[in-house]
């Protein structure tokens, strides 16, 4: 099923072309409006009009994550506090790392995950909660994706003493929440003598905030459901980036309209056909933070086409961590 099948299936020339476009206004948008990219981009003399086609992404220089975690929040803000919509601290491996939104960011993130749940089986006649606190802008992204497919939502919140009674009177179909959160729960379960087959659970959408958690081994108990990985990397702000349209599988479709992928070797060349690289995103319509070539620390490999009929570049992650 497609949320968006214009989009998710828009032929591969048209694509890149559209890519190009968006590439050049991004980097226009970023050296007029952010301290940072205005500092490093005159710095390696460039300007938005060296950008042309989506290739010419490589003549921007990378952005680490060390120094998207100890710049002012301010610097890479492109317009003052008055004008965003959102403000989310969002816990990371490097601290907290807080993320500013307009309205339009907020739209376009709800639009990613609405294909990410789309993709993962969910419709009008699903119902589903999900574990967390909304303080952490990528569940509310979620919430609102969920009401826009038509879902009945469940926010169960982080008090786990709730969880087993709404659990008991929502007839819940799928669960979302982070490892942490849903091995909480198979615990609050576990002491009843109770566990997640003892409810009529059909979907787990597991959310990682690191490459850490979506290695880790999940417990036989969880084995019951199909299970779907979203990537919810606090650098990106959002869950919705990495379609999964594969069950227990860690390969995703990249929302390629809004979001330029690269794969890159350790000293910053472009990784081979089949080769293990660096996942390095820029996006292409944020308004209050862009992105321009940040090194995730994530290895990835790409793949060939996919029967699911996306045109998306299509990603899995590899073993091993890349260089920062």
């Amino acid at each position: 099923m497609f949320a968006n099948p214009q989009v998710e299936t828009m032929e591969r020339g048209q694509l890149l072309m559209l890519q190009g476009q968006k590439l050049q206004e991004a980097v226009r948008w970023a050296a007029e409006k952010a301290v940072f990219y205005h500092a490093s981009l005159s710095r390696h003399g460039i300007s938005y009009t060296d950008i042309k086609t989506a290739d010419d992404v490589r003549k921007l220089p990378f952005l680490t994550r060390a120094e998207l975690y100890a710049t002012p929040m301010l610097d890479f803000s492109t317009m003052p506090l008055s004008s965003m919509l959102r403000l989310s601290a969002l816990p990371g491996d490097m601290g907290l790392l807080t993320r500013l939104y307009t309205n339009g960011d907020i739209a376009h993130d709800i639009e990613l995950v609405t294909r990410c749940l789309v993709a993962a089986g969910l419709h009008r006649a699903s119902v589903a909660g999900w574990l967390g606190n909304g303080s952490d802008s990528r569940l509310l992204d979620l919430q609102y994706g969920l009401e826009f497919v038509g879902a009945t939502v469940v926010a169960m919140g982080d008090c786990s003493a709730a969880w087993q009674p709404l659990l008991a009177c929502s007839h819940l179909d799928t669960l979302v929440g982070t490892p942490t959160r849903i091995e909480e729960l198979s615990d609050v379960l576990a002491a009843r003598g109770e566990s997640l087959s003892s409810y009529p659970l059909a979907t787990l959408i597991l959310l990682h905030d690191s490459p850490a958690s979506i290695r880790k081994p999940l417990p036989k108990a969880w084995e019951c459901c199909q299970i779907y990985h979203l990537l919810a990397l606090p650098e990106c702000g959002t869950p919705g980036i990495f379609l999964p349209c594969e069950e227990g599988k860690l390969a995703f479709h990249v929302a390629e309209d809004l979001y330029l992928v690269e794969v890159v070797t350790a000293d910053g060349a472009e990784a081979k056909a089949g080769e293990a690289g660096e996942l390095v995103l820029t996006s292409l319509e944020a308004q209050a933070m862009p992105l321009l070539r940040l090194r995730t620390g994530m290895t990835v490999r790409k793949l060939g086409t996919c029967a699911c009929g996306r045109t998306g570049l299509r990603l899995e992650l590899a073993d091993g961590d890349a260089v920062m």
